[in-house]
């Protein structure tokens, strides 16, 4: 994705796909071409900004095409990885009404390449009738909602979260890494390694390693000198490892037992979310983390409230008035003051 382009809102996103849908549905004619371009468009760079990286192609020809995905970056020749379709075929694919696989099985995507597999991203959107669509339906990465195992979170949604400690993390002057955060046990650097070390381990779990198998290899200082490029090599793993085909559908096993690994994605989702403001409270760094994401972390927390409490993973819950906004919210029941 072109590092000058902007980000495409929910908003922006939802009226492109509007005014494409009948057309999807069969029950209209096909859009005028720049309705049409506009959806292709605003879709695939909506993919760009939840997959980032240069590793595949996503080409909707005559309309666009842009590279994401974590990896090798391409820069000259035929890409290594390329995914191709027509406009229809992606967008159906972004509004969930045709599967991946499916789409591959009847030839309607050619993909080539070891890595040419886009369908941990997908649905971007999930597609709805009027009468049956709740307001935060058609919003990037929610995708997640028909994409998930056992209540998980969508890779995306994880992304995000990752993209949210990044920019916390780059944001560290030199002389920030000893400030207090507001994990009371923990510096801005000592949070970094923990918030690391997950990462770490998640490449792990995933590819079927017990707490046994591990063991303490991960114990201790994993940011050396180089704390920055300590994080970013362990957040792309976790990242890389979550997006395999079928990752989320596997189990994992963890110091509470086995869990399925889309559940394990939504709970390092959420670390991943918290220790951000954790960490941009500490080092005086913006603190509003991404509305879409807290939104669904918020209906995540909220049931498990109770029995949140009863662990020490958290502070116990802070009151907040009526009106506070979701952010405000999350972190309270959290224990934090926003």
């Amino acid at each position: 994705m072109g590092a000058t382009w902007k980000r495409v809102t929910a908003e922006e996103l939802g009226k492109a796909l509007g005014a494409v849908s009948g057309w999807l549905d069969g029950e209209a004619p096909q859009p005028a071409r720049a309705e049409l371009a506009q959806a292709v468009r605003l879709s695939l760079r909506t993919l760009a900004q939840v997959a980032p990286g240069g590793t595949v192609e996503v080409r909707v020809p005559p309309f666009a095409a842009v590279q994401c995905v974590t990896g090798p970056r391409h820069t000259r020749g035929t890409p290594p990885n390329v995914v191709e379709t027509d406009p229809r075929t992606w967008l159906q694919l972004a509004t969930g009404r045709l599967a991946w696989a499916a789409a591959l099985t009847e030839g309607h995507v050619a993909a080539s390449g070891s890595r040419a597999d886009v369908s941990a991203y997908l649905p971007l959107v999930v597609h709805r009738k009027p009468t049956h669509r709740a307001p935060e339906d058609d919003t990037p990465g929610t995708g997640g909602r028909h994409a998930r195992d056992d209540g998980g979170m969508t890779v995306s949604r994880f992304t995000t979260a990752l993209g949210e400690f990044d920019r916390r993390v780059r944001a560290i002057a030199p002389g920030q890494w000893h400030e207090p955060t507001p994990c009371t046990e923990w510096d801005a650097r000592a949070l970094v390694n923990h918030v690391t070390t997950e990462q770490l381990w998640a490449p792990l779990l995933l590819d079927g390693a017990t707490m046994d198998d591990v063991g303490d290899r991960f114990d201790g200082d994993q940011l050396g000198d180089d704390p920055v490029a300590a994080w970013e090599n362990a957040a792309t793993a976790a990242r890389e490892a979550f997006a395999a085909p079928n990752a989320l559908r596997r189990s994992v096993e963890l110091s509470y037992g086995r869990r399925p690994a889309g559940g394990y994605c939504q709970e390092m989702t959420l670390d991943l979310a918290v220790h951000a403001w954790d960490l941009a409270r500490g080092i005086g760094a913006a603190e509003r983390l991404d509305e879409e994401l807290v939104r669904e972390l918020l209906g995540f927390v909220e049931p498990q409230v109770n029995q949140l409490a009863g662990t020490s993973l958290f502070a116990p819950p802070v009151e907040v008035g009526e009106d506070a906004d979701v952010q405000t919210r999350l972190l309270a029941l959290l224990g934090r003051h926003g």
